[in-house]
């Protein structure tokens, strides 16, 4: 039963002549634009115009540039005609424990302008279908902030259920400016049409949320918070509080901490409506805490371009902890050069995890680290993966670990090529990439139908025992590899492959040879190659071109020939000479001389 609403020092003249400044007058949309807002908010008569629909709460005017509002239920409802904050006005929410949730509702047609100090002991949710305002002087210190276009039912809110059902104005936004603070494990969570942080969010050991949708549910302990509907994507572009078209659905050009925590970016947008679905060129931090790993999850959806601009770092901020993890998924990302991820252990502890899963393409130029621990610890795990790849020169990746092993690089489309300079728009990998890499950890490049190497990768100098692998994505057994540049490791490092189809038109043969998969074929151009091979590989074929034969990209004017010796080794069963001269010393040896069976005796 609603309780009545007490409005202390508040005389009938006094709020008459506030009510010619207050918000109830503003319309911050006019013919579908946001305007530009006044300068004058009344607390008064907002609070005249508030009615307790659920719970126990008293509204109190404190002060003239105070109002507080004590809850003693631990949920209740309030209807506002109008909220808003002034610069100078604070208002306070009283509740019985951080666990306590009130539900603040717009009614009118007024957008919220936070412009004060908003403080709360439990959670708060503000309720505006006409949109929020954080200004650049607003502090919200709470145990927990939503705020949102989309309304809720009053007994789903009052059982636990928090299904918001119902849409709000399809083109408004909640843009926040200010400093908003949530308690320790406590909860940040933004949903709207339009949603853009410019200021700072801080949630140590919480959740912070920022959603573009309409719908939403709502799972305050749960490990999703925001969970949008899926059959009910964003169709209008947002407007932003000065009355200009948002250009991204999803902004953070300022910084969000949640440190031990998790920061979540996700957006359910209709294609074409806005030039890029999400727009991250600022700083989201989720370092580990009280030995927690942080999580940054970046979604765009099923369409449209994110961009990530910023710098993302969820390393471990405990000198014994292991590193967090980083998500970014969408349909086409753009990671650039002046992008930064760290995912790095600090002391005694692994590095992090960093996954970027494009359906579509994936341009790649930032720079990524997860290492391991300076004292112990192994290097984590980078993936950059999407149907259609791109890796610039100035992609950077570092997965070292000084004291413990190396992590990982995968990079993972249909189909993969190597080349010195890439060009825009084209389905290419760099390879002073992959030779940067090298020094810091192990390289998986990974494709379903074909990897072609068309320059040199060549890491000779280096004295690490790291990894290249080239490697079938979907193991189906069918992987084209051509090498038309060399391979050329260190004299420690590895080369690994699963081709079935191996072509070799540059470098040697044993880098084939070292590609294949079992019962593959080796094709070896035209030419004299002069080195040892070895074949440890069961049922590998290696063809050559025999003079006068025509084959795919080779004359057929000259031989394959070895100058040198084969070694078959006993893990080789069925290996297959086809078309090849074995050489030594410049002359043609006899039939099978040259070949050196080895059975492991």
């Amino acid at each position: 039963m609603a309780k009545e609403t007490k409005l202390h020092h508040a005389e009938a003249g006094r709020k008459a002549a506030l009510l010619n400044t207050t918000a109830i007058a503003r319309t911050w949309f006019t013919a579908c634009v946001l305007s530009v807002l006044p300068p004058q908010i009344s607390m008064a008569s907002d609070a005249k115009d508030a009615t307790v629909v659920a719970g126990n709460v008293d509204i109190i005017e404190t002060s003239t540039t105070r109002l507080d509002v004590v809850q003693s239920s631990d949920r209740a409802i309030v209807d506002w005609r109008a909220f808003s904050i002034a610069l100078d006005e604070h208002v306070h929410f009283q509740q019985n424990s951080v666990n306590s949730v009130i539900l603040n509702r717009v009614t009118g047609g007024v957008a919220s302008e936070i412009l004060g100090s908003l403080t709360a002991t439990g959670q708060v949710m503000l309720i505006n279908p006409n949109g929020v305002f954080f200004g650049p002087n607003a502090r919200v210190d709470v145990a927990g902030l939503v705020a949102s276009t989309a309304d809720i039912d009053n007994a789903d809110f009052m059982a636990g259920h928090y299904e918001f059902t119902v849409p709000g104005d399809a083109r408004a936004s909640i843009i926040n400016e200010g400093h908003i603070t949530a308690a320790d494990n406590g909860l940040v969570a933004f949903v709207a049409p339009g949603v853009a942080n410019r200021g700072v969010i801080t949630a140590r050991l919480g959740r912070v949320g920022l959603a573009s949708g309409n719908r939403f549910s709502l799972d305050l302990y749960g490990d999703q918070l925001i969970q949008l509907a899926v059959d009910d994507q964003v169709a209008e572009r947002a407007f932003g509080a000065d009355g200009s078209v948002m250009d991204s659905a999803l902004e953070n050009s300022g910084t969000i901490i949640a440190d031990g925590g998790t920061v979540a970016m996700t957006a359910s947008v209709a294609r074409g409506v806005v030039d890029q679905v999400i727009n991250m060129t600022g700083i989201v931090q989720a370092q580990s805490a009280a030995m927690q790993g942080g999580v940054v999850i970046l979604n765009s959806g099923d369409d449209g371009t994110m961009v990530v601009d910023g710098t993302i770092d969820v390393s471990s901020g405990d000198p014994a902890a292991d590193a967090g993890r980083v998500d970014i998924t969408g349909e086409t990302i753009i990671v650039s050069e002046d992008s930064s991820i760290f995912a790095n252990a600090d002391t005694v502890g692994n590095g992090g995890d960093v996954i970027l899963y494009a359906s579509n393409r994936l341009d790649f130029s930032g720079s990524i680290e997860a290492r391991g621990g300076v004292v112990g610890g192994d290097g984590g795990f980078v993936e950059t993966s999407g149907r259609h790849l791109a890796v610039r020169e100035a992609a950077h990746v570092n997965t070292s670990a000084p004291a413990g092993e190396a992590g990982t690089w995968l990079l993972d489309p249909v189909a993969l090529t190597v080349v010195d300079t890439t060009t825009d728009g084209a389905d290419e990998v760099a390879a002073s990439a992959i030779v940067g890499d090298l020094n810091n950890g192990n390289v998986v490049l990974s494709a379903e139908d074909s990897i072609t190497v068309n320059a040199a990768i060549d890491t000779s100098a280096q004295a690490n025992a790291n990894t290249l692998a080239l490697q079938d994505e979907n193991a189906d057994g069918s992987l084209t590899i051509t090498l038309n540049a060399a391979i050329t490791l260190g004299s420690n490092q590895s080369l690994t492959g699963e081709g079935s189809v191996v072509n070799v038109n540059a470098g040697t043969v044993q880098s084939g040879v070292d590609l294949a998969a079992a019962n593959a074929t080796v094709n070896i151009g035209a030419g004299t190659y002069a080195e040892d091979i070895t074949l440890s590989t069961a049922g590998i074929t290696l063809a050559g071109v025999q003079a006068g034969s025509a084959a795919s990209g080779r004359d057929g004017s000259t031989e394959s020939a070895i100058t040198g010796s084969i070694r078959i080794t006993g893990d080789a069963d069925g290996a297959t000479l086809d078309g090849l001269q074995v050489n030594e010393g410049g002359s043609v040896l006899s039939e099978l001389a040259g070949v050196l069976i080895d059975n492991g005796a």
